[in-house]
């Protein structure tokens, strides 16, 4: 873990030093000794599958043997340092102490116990501390946080190291941390080595006056986007990115209180830096100088009214200079920074249009062949699809399989050719609530899919970083993200996407629009598609059971955990309800209902 000392906004150059922790705190009589549980926790962890469990501040946890550490509801304690605990991450000790049901811990035992925990799942909902440094430091091997956004840190003014050493993360949901009343976030995020993403868009740190490190040797990320962060009262931030991949960062209404002495000292992969208008001028930010060879000429250059790949302002022979542009300037917007190319990519030249002579039409043009894909009452299960060809050509309407449907019956020529007149092809599907499984093929349209897998929301049919909108980790089955069809797309690489909206109604995602993948590996129809014998209500509210398909005139309430058993599944507009044997009607919602 690094440490920075003497690092103060105006100080040139920082000095860094390593944290080694004080071992003499741990008694060597400790070390090797078998794990034992709390005497007054043994009926609850008689479950074989808990590791341990028990309190950190008023939240309770307990370990599984499969590396979820769960946190209930509740508030984490204050950080109190005592001899020998430094740097070594206050949740984990907490567990250890647990663990071994002892206060006193070897460093061989912390180690070990760190091994154990590989996900963290927020349960309830947590107040974090004022002072919450080191809270989720050193889980080495924690890969994932799971409702990150249930952790309130609205009273957090210490955020140091508070994520330190998490080696294992990829990707860190920290969008809705209230970062407002925090005052220090020094090494918040610091070697977090295989950290890809972090959207910290959100992060307001006009309170915060010490940053050093807080990115430091995050050797995976690219980009970074304080767009809302003025480090306005900040005086420390010496090495912010040191030793990180970072290639991207965006720091538009950065306004430190001084020079912000080396905050940008380190950082090697650094090729495109925005700075707000009060952060270039009368400051140094010790940024590296660009690489000399025949892509890069060795300089900076701001973009100006140019590309990033075809800069047209200022240059700047040294990073040193970035900074310090002449003081006489009037600058009112921010300026972004980018290696100097040696090659510019320049954009095409459209050549000006030139007229063609008239050309007299032939008697007879082809028509297109339009194909429809209709349900037993004229509605559409998709896109209407156009087809076009030369006149004479031959043409073939592929039907399509659809969950929950079968081909009834073709009107027109599914296969023919082109003619001077248009033509039509209409595939009429029937339901097919057939027993058993989950039913196969693509969801209609108006439809509604959910996601059994970590999966994307894009901004295009061609799937890729910068058009992601918006990463869904992957849930529990009642909690999955839910999707309305609206339509269908094929990638570049013949991939189907369902264009879709987001209606997840309690996300910030809401209402959004975008594209998703249709592989059923990932996405499936939220509703059943074929009879279950059984099935059992996971709602943790339940179901009702009722008169009319149409879910009206309820009649009986059935609890979480309760199977019942079906006698068939009928279609209710674009869902379906199972008759159960006593002949009510319930939803057939693979979120509400799951079969036995």
């Amino acid at each position: 873990m690094l440490l920075v000392t003497g690092l103060l906004l105006g100080m040139g150059a920082p000095v860094v030093t390593a944290a080694v922790p004080n071992q003499t705190a741990f008694a060597e009589s400790n070390m090797g000794r078998t794990p034992t549980t709390n005497k007054d926790n043994d009926e609850k962890v008689a479950n074989a599958a808990i590791v341990t469990q028990g309190k950190f501040g008023t939240v309770n946890f307990y370990l599984t043997d499969q590396g979820d550490l769960h946190l209930g509801a509740g508030q984490f304690p204050e950080h109190e340092v005592t001899p020998g605990d430094s740097g070594r991450g206050q949740l984990l000790q907490a567990v250890a102490r647990a663990y071994y049901n002892d206060p006193n811990l070897s460093l061989n035992e912390l180690s070990k116990v760190t091994e154990k925990i590989t996900r963290v799942i927020f349960d309830g909902d947590v107040v974090a501390a004022v002072d919450a440094s080191h809270t989720f430091a050193r889980l080495k091997r924690v890969t994932e946080y799971v409702g990150l956004t249930r952790l309130n840190t609205s009273r957090t003014t210490n955020m140091s190291y508070m994520f330190t050493e998490n080696f294992y993360v990829t990707t860190m949901d920290v969008s809705q941390l209230d970062t407002r009343q925090a005052t220090n976030m020094v090494g918040m995020f610091a070697s977090n080595s295989r950290l890809q993403e972090l959207d910290v868009s959100n992060f307001i740190t006009d309170k915060v006056t010490a940053a050093n490190v807080m990115l430091a040797s995050t050797h995976a990320l690219k980009v970074i986007n304080l767009e809302k962060a003025t480090f306005a009262a900040t005086t420390s931030a010496a090495q912010m990115i040191s030793d990180s991949g970072v290639e991207v960062l965006n720091l538009p209404v950065f306004d430190p209180l001084s020079n912000a002495g080396s905050v940008l000292y380190g950082s090697k992969s650094l090729r495109q830096l925005t700075l707000g208008p009060r952060a270039q001028q009368g400051k140094f930010y010790n940024v590296t100088d660009p690489p000399k060879n025949e892509t890069y000429t060795g300089k900076w250059q701001i973009v100006g009214e140019g590309t990033v790949v075809n800069p047209l302002g200022e240059k700047f022979d040294t990073g040193s200079q970035i900074g310090r542009r002449d003081s006489t300037l009037v600058l009112t917007e921010p300026d972004t920074y980018v290696w100097e190319p040696v090659d510019r990519v320049l954009p095409p030249v459209t050549p000006p249009p030139v007229t063609p002579p008239p050309i007299t039409p032939p008697v007879e043009t082809s028509q297109p062949v339009t194909v429809q894909y209709l349900d037993e009452r004229g509605q559409r299960l998709a896109d209407d699809v156009t087809l076009t060809g030369a006149l004479g050509a031959t043409y073939q309407a592929a039907t399509r399989s659809f969950s929950g449907y079968k081909l009834k019956r073709t009107v027109g020529q599914p296969t023919g050719t082109f003619k001077a007149t248009a033509q039509r092809v209409v595939f009429h599907y029937v339901p097919d609530l057939v027993t058993g499984g989950d039913g196969d093929g693509i969801a209609p349209l108006a439809t509604v899919v959910y996601a059994t897998k970590k999966v994307g929301l894009y901004r295009t049919k061609n799937f890729s970083t910068p058009t992601r909108h918006h990463w869904y980790p992957k849930q529990k089955r009642h909690a999955r993200p839910m999707f309305v069809v609206t339509g269908y797309a094929t990638s570049k690489t013949g991939q189907l996407r369902y264009k879709v909206r987001d209606v997840n109604h309690q996300s910030k995602t809401a209402g959004k629009m975008g594209y998703l993948t249709a592989n059923r590996h990932y996405t499936v129809p939220v509703y059943y598609a074929t009879k279950q014998v059984k099935v059992r209500v996971i709602n943790p509210k339940g179901v009702n059971g009722y008169r009319q398909k149409s879910l009206k005139g309820k009649q009986q309430h059935y609890r979480q955990g309760q199977r019942l058993r079906v006698k068939k599944i009928v279609k209710y507009r674009k869902t379906t309800r199972f008759v159960l044997t006593n002949g009510q009607y319930v939803t057939a919602n693979k979120k509400l209902v799951i079969s036995q």
